[in-house]
C-alpha cells in the first residue's frame, strides 16, 4: 500500500515558526520539529532564498516529480535498509510539494565530536559507519554530503552519534542534494560517496581537509608515519581526492594507523 503524502496549509508551517519549533536549517532547508509530543518525526521543508529580502521561499530543490520519485524508492528500500533511517513521505504545502517527513534522532551529538576520542574510538566508529555506507551503495543510495562543508561547522553534521551502549554512527539527510537514488549501480556516483567519506574520515583523524590538501602536506604525513615504521601507503591513497579508493582499501588503511594507537601504549608502558 502506498503511503500517502502529509498535507499541511500554509497556517500550519507558520504556527511551527511561532511555536519556535525549528532544530536546524541548512543549504537544502529548514528542520521543525512536528510539535506532536514524543514524535519521531521531523518536518523538512527545503527552501531557496529570494534575491528581494531574507526570508526563505520554499519550493523543490528539484523537479517535483524526481524528488517526490525518489521519496517513494526510499520508502520501497528501507526494509533493505537496516542500519540508516531513511525519508518517510513527501509533504505537500497549499497542495505543492514542498519537502519531506524524515526520522527525527533525538539526543545525539554531530561526529565531529568524536575528534576527542581516543584513536582506537575514531576508528571503530569510523568502520561501523563504512558499514552503514555500504549498504546504502548496495542499495543504490549514494550519500554525498558526508564531510564537513565550508557553510558549515563542527557542531552541524549529516552523520550523529549515539550513547546508546556503545558510540553508534547514524547517517541523516538521505535526501534532497546531500544523496542521489537511482535504479541501478552508479560508479561515479559510488565513488563520489565514497570520496566524501574518506574527507570525512581525514578531518576526524588529522584535521584535514583533502579538498584543500597541498603536496607538502602529503609528504608531511608521509614522512611522519615513515619514521614511526608505519607504511605510508595506503595514508597516499586515502590523501588523493581524485583516487577512487574501494572499500577493502579503507580497512588497510586503519589497520595501518591502529598501529600508530598500539606504538603510542606501548611506549607509555616502557616509560
Amino acid at each position: 500500500m502506498k503511503i500517502e503524502p502529509l498535507y499541511l496549509k500554509k497556517a500550519d508551517v507558520i504556527n511551527l515558526q511561532k511555536r519556535d519549533l525549528e532544530i536546524g536549517r541548512g543549504n537544502d532547508g529548514i528542520v521543525y520539529k512536528t510539535g506532536i509530543s514524543n514524535s519521531d518525526e521531523l518536518y523538512k521543508l527545503y527552501f531557496r532564498k529570494s534575491k528581494i529580502g531574507s526570508e526563505p521561499c520554499y519550493l523543490e530543490l528539484v523537479d517535483e516529480k524526481d524528488a517526490v520519485d525518489n521519496i517513494y524508492k526510499a520508502i520501497d528500500r528501507q526494509s533493505y535498509v537496516k542500519r540508516t533511517k531513511l525519508q518517510k513521505r513527501p509533504i505537500y504545502i497549499n497542495n505543492r510539494f514542498r519537502g519531506v517527513v524524515i526520522h527525527y534522532h533525538k539526543k545525539q551529538i554531530p561526529i565531529y565530536f568524536l575528534k576527542s576520542c581516543p584513536l582506537k574510538i575514531q576508528i571503530v566508529v569510523l568502520k561501523e559507519l563504512l558499514v552503514s555506507i555500504e549498504e546504502l551503495l548496495d542499495n543504490f543510495i549514494y550519500p554525498r554530503d558526508l564531510a564537513l562543508q565550508p557553510y558549515t561547522d563542527y557542531r552541524t553534521s549529516n552523520v550523529l552519534l549515539s550513547f546508546s551502549r556503545k558510540l553508534t554512527p547514524n547517517i541523516i539527510d538521505i535526501d534532497g542534494r546531500s544523496a542521489i537514488y537511482t535504479d541501478d549501480y552508479n560508479e561515479d556516483f559510488y565513488y563520489t560517496a565514497l570520496n566524501s567519506y574518506k574527507n570525512l574520515v581525514m578531518q576526524i583523524l588529522f584535521d584535514i581537509d583533502i579538498m584543500k590538501l597541498n603536496v607538502i602536506d602529503l609528504e608531511y604525513f608521509s614522512d611522519l608515519l615513515n619514521k614511526k615504521g608505519i607504511n605510508s601507503k595506503y595514508l597516499e591513497y586515502m590523501l588523493s581526492i581524485e583516487r577512487r579508493t574501494d572499500i577493502d582499501e579503507f580497512d588497510y588503511f586503519f589497520e595501518d594507523i591502529s598501529k600508530l594507537d598500539i606504538k603510542a601504549k606501548k611506549k607509555k608502558r616502557n616509560k
